[in-house]
């Protein structure tokens, strides 16, 4: 199968490993091109998809518009977790020497890569694994009604398939965005 999109790799020199990075929601892969450039210096292939609605991919034009965020973030975290398969599969490496990395959005999507394929170790910064939960938050915060289980926009919360694979969760405590609680429940 052939990417119909744009995927940045930043090879290392003497390579034991690969990464799947991936970026928040309205930012960008080349953002993200130095973290690569440090990884791949401690021995890491870094791959960095450019997501659905970012980048090059029918990008928003006002993604912090609440409207918009509330229709299309749940579909880019899934699209972003279902074209990792194809990533990893291009990428050369076995899906067991693969971490995934991500940040805020790009944390939810490691944690959904981390849940339905058997990669190496899961990193979220300001991220989480908790959807139905986060989804219950983002939904006060807006005023939106209470999700019911059949308007759940995922296959599968993370949080509920967890295993003993290495995973690191970071967050700050004063991130207004993505609350702390949804990291982990």
């Amino acid at each position: 199968m052939k990417l119909d999109f744009h995927v940045h790799c930043v090879r290392a020199s003497q390579p034991t490993g690969a990464i799947l990075l991936y970026h928040g929601w309205g930012g960008t892969a080349v953002s993200y091109l130095e973290f690569a450039r440090q990884l791949s210096e401690e021995g890491y292939d870094v791959f960095i998809p450019e997501l659905l609605r970012h980048d090059q991919r029918d990008p928003l034009d006002h993604p912090f518009d609440p409207e918009i965020t509330t229709t299309y973030f749940w579909c880019v975290v899934e699209q972003s977790i279902t074209e990792a398969t194809a990533i990893i599969k291009q990428s050369g490496w076995h899906v067991s020497d693969v971490i995934a990395i991500g940040v805020s959005m790009g944390g939810f999507i490691a944690h959904g890569i981390m849940s339905r394929r058997p990669i190496k170790a899961l990193v979220a910064i300001n991220g989480g694994g908790a959807y139905l939960e986060a989804e219950r938050q983002f939904r006060v915060r807006d005023g939106r009604p209470a999700i019911k289980k059949e308007d759940v926009p995922w296959k599968l919360d993370p949080i509920s398939v967890m295993d003993e694979r290495p995973w690191l969760l970071l967050h700050g405590d004063a991130d207004d965005i993505i609350p702390l609680s949804i990291q982990s429940v």
